[in-house]
């Protein structure tokens, strides 16, 4: 089985947009790996908040203090300033960690604007540059810009893993490779679950009247195979009579049942 986390070619490193309309916050395209997104969300849902990007991944054109960090997957700078006061920045900070992220607070000064660089732990394709911020904050405990680090210490360092935690999708969420989110389809399958319920009963509904014709007809036929073998030699014309009427009733059984349309298709 292909471990999605490593398969350069996989779902987890599909690219996608973020922000509004694809925009970070700054206008600039918004775009993170699948990966990225199901970690950034995950963490949002333990403190119950969207998180706002300031600067995304695959970034051409990154701001000029964030070095290389930025071009390649797997890093966001998030915004501060909107986390719920009952969080905090200290409280987003342990929620990033805890789903993966070696993440760190970023003040003003010195940077141009107070923030959270975010850096996906296990991301294959991180620049080498947010590679060594990772490799710093796993092994030594640093803040990736060779200081110590003061956020909240989680250890050991999670790896988050897409093969399970990826999938733990939301209603909200879209499918990969359509514009169609997990409701829609869970909408859409409900609705044919219940047409092929519909579909089921009505024919347990007619299986249920043919075996019931069947035995009428089983009856008639063993009732007109009686009354033959009982005639007697020289029988009357009323006695031929009711021998047909039981005919023609038998017959009447094997009819088409009045609910099959007759159209055969």
């Amino acid at each position: 089985m292909t471990d999605l986390d490593n398969d350069p070619h996989g779902e987890a490193y599909e690219r996608v947009k973020m922000g509004v309309n694809g925009l970070d916050s700054s206008g600039r395209p918004c775009v993170v790996n699948r990966r990225t997104q199901a970690m950034l969300e995950q963490a949002g849902r333990k403190i119950g908040h969207t998180f706002d990007i300031l600067q995304a991944s695959y970034m051409k054109n990154p701001a000029q203090e964030s070095d290389h960090t930025h071009d390649g997957g797997g890093v966001v700078d998030l915004r501060t300033e909107d986390i719920p006061s009952g969080v905090g920045t200290r409280g987003a900070l342990r929620a990033l960690r805890e789903v993966g992220f070696a993440a760190f607070h970023r003040t003003n000064p010195p940077f141009s604007q107070d923030h959270i660089h975010a850096v996906a732990v296990g991301d294959i394709q991180l620049d080498p540059t947010a590679k060594a911020q990772v490799d710093q904050y796993v092994n030594d405990f640093l803040d990736g810009l060779g200081h110590q680090d003061t956020g909240p210490r989680v250890r050991p360092v999670p790896v988050f893993d897409y093969d399970t935690q990826g999938m733990d999708m939301q209603l909200t969420d879209t499918l990969p490779g359509t514009d169609k989110t997990v409701g829609d389809a869970l909408i859409a399958a409900i609705k044919a679950e219940r047409v092929v319920d519909n579909l089921n009963q009505r024919e347990a509904k007619r299986a249920k009247r043919l075996m019931e014709r069947q035995r009428q007809l089983s009856q008639r036929v063993a009732a007109v195979s009686r009354a033959i073998d009982d005639l007697p030699d020289g029988v009357t014309k009323q006695e031929v009579r009711s021998l047909l009427a039981d005919i023609d009733a038998t017959v009447q059984l094997v009819v088409q049942d009045p609910d099959d349309d007759g159209g055969g298709g």
